[in-house]
């Protein structure tokens, strides 16, 4: 499990690093780890619904009453919807890391 998410990880950053926007995150399956006001950069060609239907397969091996569940959803959350550097002229993801 832990590598089939660090591969997710890795294709991922090549799709946020590419053209989006900043906007507030719609979706359902991070609603609980994102906030509906939070500004995240969500990539132009990828489709929300899309992509929580892929980090819902993700999480799906986990039981969901352990704490790596929520570990899980949290890390995958924050790494598909990044938060949004809105200081520069253009907007690009944040780096979760710094």
């Amino acid at each position: 499990m832990m590598m089939m998410m660090m591969m997710m990880m890795m294709w991922w950053c090549d799709v946020i690093a590419s053209d989006g926007g900043c906007g507030s995150y719609s979706g359902d399956v991070c609603q609980s780890v994102i906030s509906r006001r939070t500004t995240v950069f969500i990539k132009s060609s990828v489709d929300v619904s899309v992509t929580d239907a892929v980090i819902e397969r993700w999480l799906q091996p986990l039981d969901q009453s352990t704490s790596c569940y929520g570990a899980a959803k949290t890390l995958l959350c924050h790494h598909v919807y990044p938060p949004c550097d809105v200081v520069r002229r253009t907007p690009r993801a944040r780096p979760v890391c710094r």
